[in-house]
């Protein structure tokens, strides 16, 4: 890690050592298998910044690729968004045991130079460090909270409604699944008020036992807080969302970003079933479901791009810049970065190489990374650069100090491997899932203002570009959409279902 700061050069190393020989035997497994197959075709590998690598290099630089899970679904969410035009976008992304939130602005994926792997506490790096060993790579910047549809849901001491960090996993699961589970989780909550499919799930594949999960609520918190079930399992869903809402401010206004300039991509299994929730409270006036939201991760590594981030310390005050010295740290970077695309087959044509440096007022601790316009810079090119560095830093704290000297303290080079052809298709259609109809309405619980609601409840197929008004249930096989009273629904021409207040 050719940069400043000692702990974290020899975390980074440490943590890379460390898992090498594990991921080198896997990967290198992995490729004997497939050319088993006779398949000749090179093996990629998501990294945690949201690009792909080749898994060569993931075995010898295993570091990167530690977070790339999550990173797959936000890059599918970047590119969803270029293929729908829309800039500015938050992420949601709910599974079973976490929820994780990022954030694209201005067209590009907000990325942090650091993380923290192998923390005792749930919570992600975004909201909390010192728990885990940290990791000076490039990622996506995503906030993490222990709040999923396994999540469990208690009552404290004091009588305090309490959900998660801890979940009841893949098994036993959720009460409802009948596989063992006593504790309530937020699925049983949502089976119980109907906003969530009190038959089954996953098409009919997986049996739901709605009279399980009201006995799980009762025993674990309606009995214990003196409060009847469905009341219990409204307060577990305002809980759980109160924890989502924290993940959304993390990469939102803790930023000094105002959430409401932003749509809200919302996938996994369970964010669909709290997105409009959320985005009612953040004052969020456009919802997206992407198709495939309960595998839309899956989706995103088919949509990525191969990418290398190379960095380098590089210290100077932008007042009295050494030209000479910026521009020969520059062209080792980029000449690296075009080295290590063309040993991957990528020719002129097919490359792209964008340069930013890590910038900050002297004295300060913490650096913002503002992107460079070219190869070479000038006085003039120098000011643009410095007045984009004041910008954001009142954006992300508030203020500004010009009168203070701005110094630049490394330098970065993002070096983009391009097919010939766009991996976004124009259109992506999802053929409806053969034998399987949901009922065509039921009773959902839309809380104590609203109270108990005759539904109806269709297939992403039967809407259409005429909107929908909730409230709504839009169920799938792999996730469900709750559309809230006061929204409506409609499907673009990519499949996305596109919610907006009425």
């Amino acid at each position: 890690l050719p940069e400043i700061r000692e702990y974290e050069r020899t975390s980074t190393t440490v943590i890379n050592a460390y898992v090498q020989p594990v991921v080198d035997a896997y990967f290198r497994s992995m490729e004997s298998d497939v050319k088993e197959l006779g398949m000749d075709t090179p093996i990629m590998v998501m990294q945690s910044n949201g690009g792909m690598i080749p898994s060569e290099t993931a075995r010898q630089f295993p570091c990167h690729v530690i977070e790339s899970g999550p990173a797959a679904g936000v890059t599918g969410a970047y590119h969803l968004a270029k293929r729908m035009g829309i800039e500015n976008v938050i992420t949601l992304d709910m599974g079973g045991t976490t929820a994780k939130a990022a954030m694209i602005e201005d067209g590009e994926i907000s990325r942090s130079p650091e993380y923290e792997v192998g923390g005792e506490l749930s919570i992600g790096h975004r909201l909390l460090k010192g728990s885990g060993y940290l990791l000076r790579v490039p990622s996506i910047d995503i906030a993490e909270v222990g709040a999923g549809g396994g999540s469990i849901a208690w009552a404290d001491a004091a009588g305090a409604l309490k959900v998660g960090p801890s979940s009841a996993g893949a098994k036993p699961g959720p009460a409802c699944y009948g596989l063992g589970g006593v504790e309530p989780t937020i699925t049983d909550a949502n089976v119980h008020m109907g906003l969530t499919n009190p038959e089954h799930l996953a098409g009919g594949a997986l049996k739901i036992h709605p009279d399980l999960a009201d006995k799980a609520i009762n025993d674990g918190v309606a009995s214990r807080l003196g409060i009847d079930i469905t009341a219990a399992a409204w307060g577990i869903r305002v809980v759980a969302n109160s924890s989502l809402i924290r993940a959304l401010r993390a990469v939102s206004t803790e930023r000094g970003r105002d959430p409401r300039r932003f749509s809200l991509i919302a996938f996994g299994g369970m964010g669909p079933v709290h997105a409009l929730d959320l985005a009612a409270e953040l004052g969020i006036t456009k919802v997206v479901i992407p198709p495939l939201p309960g595998l839309f991760s899956a989706l995103g590594l088919l949509l990525a791009d191969v990418e290398h981030h190379l960095i380098q310390t590089q210290y100077s005050d932008t007042s009295k810049l050494d030209y000479d010295s910026v521009h020969g740290v520059i062209d080792k970077l980029m000449n690296e970065a075009v080295d290590m695309l063309e040993r991957e087959g990528y020719d002129t044509a097919h490359r792209s190489v964008a340069l930013s440096a890590d910038t900050r007022y002297v004295g300060q601790d913490f650096a913002l990374t503002i992107p460079l316009p070219g190869r070479k810079l000038d006085p003039a090119i120098l000011a643009e650069f410095v007045e984009e560095f004041h910008q954001e830093h009142t954006k992300t704290y508030g203020y500004d100090s010009r009168d203070e000297e701005v110094q630049i303290v490394a330098l970065r080079c993002v070096a983009r491997g391009l097919p010939d052809t766009p991996r976004v298709p124009e259109q992506l259609k999802i053929d409806p899932l053969k034998g399987w109809k949901p009922s065509p309405s039921r009773r959902c619980y839309f809380g104590p203002d609203r109270g108990w609601i005759q539904t109806p409840v269709m297939t992403r197929h039967d809407l259409g570009a005429k909107p929908v008004e909730g409230p709504a249930i839009i169920e799938e096989d792999n996730s469900l959409t709750v559309v809230i009273p006061d929204w409506k629904a409609h499907l673009d021409e990519w499949s996305n279902i596109v919610v907006e207040p009425k």
